[in-house]
């Protein structure tokens, strides 16, 4: 009683000091009515002996935190509303951390099925949704367990409304230890709603929506640097790209074209922060090289010293750097390009005592030459709000194409005024630079742009200064621009490529700055909230990224899968291995090679892919990752390393059975026993290895030979592999 008594309290010091309007019911009332709603939708019993309830309210609704334990280290945490909603569910049990093979890597199959565990999914959720309005509709990224972890498997999909996508996302996670759910969760937790769901019954004609959906597509044709497969050469070639013109949608009641984007542009509520580059230099701070180690870098052939960049640097009087000095030199080597960069900061302080400000300046240059590659100014303290622009933007766009002309001539010859405009913009953020002129200019060839080669570059209002540069020019072959399809048939195929969806839409709604309920939202600077619309807007399961300039075919991204792997080359009986290709397990470049003999390299990749890392054959970096993943594993010691070595049979059962800890106990001399029929083949020291792989199903010969000094192929590594994950 004393425990209820102080629950009770405690909800009502929350209520109390909660500065939002109150409901006329009791924090008891309503904490013991939200409880019992929640026990009977989800048939909790009296297995917990302790509970906690929290509250957060506001105008629009109550969310409660319902908190269940127990001794023995199970506990149950809900999210829910007044109606006893599930919005967040999070179940933790004493056994979730099994630590029977702590500190050793001894993968295991999970016990349940995927098609089990979404079935346990399915039901869960028809619990917790608000049926027939509420369904789930699954995704097909759904992560199969890790062999590694507990076996949970994750589920994710969209909350439908009435039969309809929405923006509400949930994800749903189930135990193999017990099929049960251990986690669930919809992302309207925190999301409020105006005006609940509207009908789902359009008065706008699809037909006519597509129609004006199809209008808002824009292009535009530009050089792209693309790589050939087949000769590994770079070349600039000719596409139709999408160009950011809105988050259109039609109006499923009105029939009216409504830019989302614009919706939360008019509100005003874009937000504002640090500057980008002030964060870099806080974080930078104290981590400049020492003299000794610029002697150090001085010494290598070619590199400039940091006096000799800095002379170079000041030479560029355009760069405003008569009153800064120099700070810090940072040199870094870029593998990819093979090249060094030297990163200078300046800086300037100015005022004293609590007035003291540090004005930065970073300029980026070639190493061996001086070239200038960027330059960036501290945007949050270089210049007063209070500063009056004193630079038209005619003079400032003369200073940039003189500074270009000056220090980048051969290039900028070749360059014209550029626009970007992205086309996988999200939501358009309009940071205010008010104290500066952004120019961007861009290689131009037969009459089209080509962005890969381009310079950006802003000028200080006031000082008429540059404010930042960057770009990269290089030398590329460029594709003809003869036989270039029309616009209108790239728009229309790009078109083609999407289909008029009906369904619920987040949009803002801004506030009524009159109304009363609204207040305590306007208080905290929240002057919107959302609703949901019913509406159609273009939808593609994979939307090309361009659209060729000359056969008018769609273009599409390489495809990333989730790691699983499938074979060309596997007959007959070869299920363990596409079962551990279901889980990641195996080889890639789509060729298993079941009968090749197993090189150690060979049985290193198997073992280390259980722990979700794939091997690239031929990369250099992958292999050195590869070996490193094998020592923290225990899988075999520096010392061991022989990448060609071939892997007896034998071998290949101890270093499974020693990297999941079972090799103590194998070595303990006397105590085993093995029904092989070649086990006088088998080595004293070598006995209790096998007769725990046959303890464990591990090697289950059909002749009833172990073989141990057999070399193993691929197949047969597989083999073993999959049984010991089946024990």
């Amino acid at each position: 009683m004393k425990k209820l008594l102080s629950l009770l309290l405690a909800g009502a010091f929350l209520l109390v000091s909660c500065p939002l309007p109150l409901f006329a019911a009791t924090a008891e009332e309503d904490l013991a009515a939200v409880t019992q709603k929640v026990k009977d939708r989800l048939n909790i019993g009296d297995q917990y002996t302790d509970f906690q309830g929290e509250v957060q309210e506001d105008s629009l609704q109550k969310i409660w935190n319902l908190n269940w334990s127990n001794e023995t280290g199970d506990a149950l945490r809900i999210q829910a509303d007044a109606s006893g909603k599930i919005m967040q569910y999070y179940r933790t049990v004493s056994d979730e951390y099994d630590g029977r093979y702590d500190n050793h890597f001894a993968p295991a199959f999970p016990k349940l099925t995927q098609a089990d565990a979404k079935k346990t999914a399915q039901e869960f959720l028809s619990i917790v949704l608000d049926g027939p309005v509420e369904t789930f509709s699954f995704s097909e990224d759904t992560n199969t367990a890790e062999p590694r972890g507990t076996g949970a498997y994750y589920f994710y999909g969209t909350i439908r409304l009435n039969g309809l996508d929405s923006p509400i996302r949930a994800s749903i996670q189930v135990r193999s230890q017990d099929n049960k759910v251990s986690y669930f969760d919809r992302g309207d937790s925190f999301t409020q709603y105006i005006g609940g769901i509207p009908s789902a019954k359009p008065a706008a004609s699809q037909s006519r929506s597509a129609a004006l959906l199809k209008e808002t597509l824009k292009l535009k044709i530009e050089y792209v640097l693309e790589t050939n497969k087949e000769t590994g050469k770079e070349m600039a070639m000719l596409r139709f790209l999408p160009v950011y013109n809105g988050n259109n949608m039609v109006d499923a009641q009105s029939g009216n074209l409504i830019d989302i984007d614009k919706l939360y542009k008019n509100i005003n509520e874009n937000p504002t922060g640090a500057s980008l580059e002030e964060m870099k230099a806080d974080s930078a701070k104290g981590m400049g090289l020492t003299p000794t180690e610029l002697a150090g870098i001085e010494k290598i052939k070619g590199i400039l010293s940091s006096q000799a960049l800095d002379e170079k640097i000041r030479a560029m009087t355009e760069l405003g750097l008569t009153s800064y000095s120099m700070a810090d030199a940072q040199y870094t080597y870029n593998k990819a390009e093979d090249q060094y960069s030297c990163t200078l900061t300046y800086a300037m302080t100015q005022g004293t005592g609590d007035e003291l400000q540090t004005r930065r300046k970073y300029a980026q240059v070639d190493a061996k030459t001086g070239v200038l590659e960027s330059f960036t100014t501290s945007r949050r303290v270089e210049v007063p709000s209070e500063e009056i622009r004193t630079i038209s933007e005619t003079t400032a766009l003369s200073k940039a194409q003189s500074f270009l002309g000056k220090y980048f001539k051969e290039q900028y010859a070749q360059m014209k005024p550029y626009q970007d405009t992205d086309p996988f913009r999200i939501m358009p953020m309009d940071w205010p630079e008010s104290s500066i002129y952004r120019y961007t200019f861009a290689q131009q060839k037969n009459g089209y742009f080509f962005p890969a080669n381009a310079y950006s570059i802003a000028i200080d209002q006031g000082s008429g200064m540059i404010d930042s540069f960057s770009g990269s020019f290089r030398d590329v072959a460029f594709d003809t621009a003869a036989g270039i399809i029309s616009m209108a048939n790239a728009v229309d195929t790009y078109n083609s490529t999407q289909e008029t969806t009906l369904s619920y839409l987040q949009l803002p709604k801004k506030l009524d700055l009159s109304a009363p309920e609204w207040k305590p939202y306007l208080a905290r600077g929240i002057s919107y909230l959302y609703e949901l619309r019913l509406g159609y807007t273009l939808t593609s399961e994979k939307l090309p990224w361009a659209i060729d300039a000359k056969t008018g075919k769609p273009l599409y991204s390489e495809s990333v899968s989730n790691q699983r792997l499938a074979y060309n080359d596997l007959a007959g009986n070869a299920q363990e291995i596409l079962k551990l290709a279901q889980y990641g397990i195996g080889y890639t470049g789509g060729r298993f090679q079941p009968s090749k003999e197993l090189t150690q390299l060979d049985m290193v990749a198997l073992l280390v892919s259980a722990d979700g890392y794939l091997y690239e054959p031929g990369d250099a970096e992958s292999l050195k990752y590869l070996y490193e993943r094998a020592y923290q594993l225990g899988i075999l010691k520096r010392a061991q390393r022989d990448d060609n070595k071939k892997i007896s049979r034998m071998e290949l059962v101890k270093t499974i059975l020693t990297m999941a800890g079972f090799d103590e106990t194998a070595e303990l001399p006397g105590i085993f026993k093995s029904s092989y029929a070649d086990q006088a083949s088998i080595a004293q020291a070598d006995y209790g290895y096998a007769a725990i792989a046959q303890g464990l199903g591990m090697v289950k010969p059909t002749d009833g030979s172990f073989l141990p000094g057999a070399i193993a192929t691929r197949q047969q590594a597989a083999v073993i592999l999959h049984n010991f994950m089946s024990r």
